[in-house]
């Protein structure tokens, strides 16, 4: 017994979209969004250990995202990331961290 073309098609579409949904349930496909974020906080940290800091301190607060499980998040009312965060996030720490921002560090 065949099975005719349509059949095939519909669900070779269905096995499709399983898979895609099984994939954001599972986080696979949000984990880029959480790299641009990190990225954005971490350029905003390297503003201010540039400006305000003058390259010679990791442990201050980047205001405007919040610590979660999963790395960090935009919130503009949270509480801010320890810097340090961040850069761990990044896979740096202290000095290393400061190398990435640009500084003589």
């Amino acid at each position: 017994m065949e099975l005719p073309i349509n059949m095939i098609v519909i669900i070779a579409v269905a096995v499709l979209v399983l898979t895609v949904i099984a994939a954001f349930f599972t986080g696979a496909l949000s984990q880029g969004v959480n790299t641009i974020v990190v990225e954005n906080a971490f350029q905003k940290g390297c503003q201010l250990a540039k400006t305000v800091h003058s390259c010679s301190i990791t442990s201050f607060t980047v205001s405007g995202y919040r610590q979660t499980v999963k790395g960090i998040q935009e919130d503009p009312e949270g509480l801010g990331v320890q810097f340090d965060v961040i850069c761990g996030l990044k896979g740096a720490t202290g000095q290393a961290c400061l190398r990435l921002c640009g500084c003589a560090a």
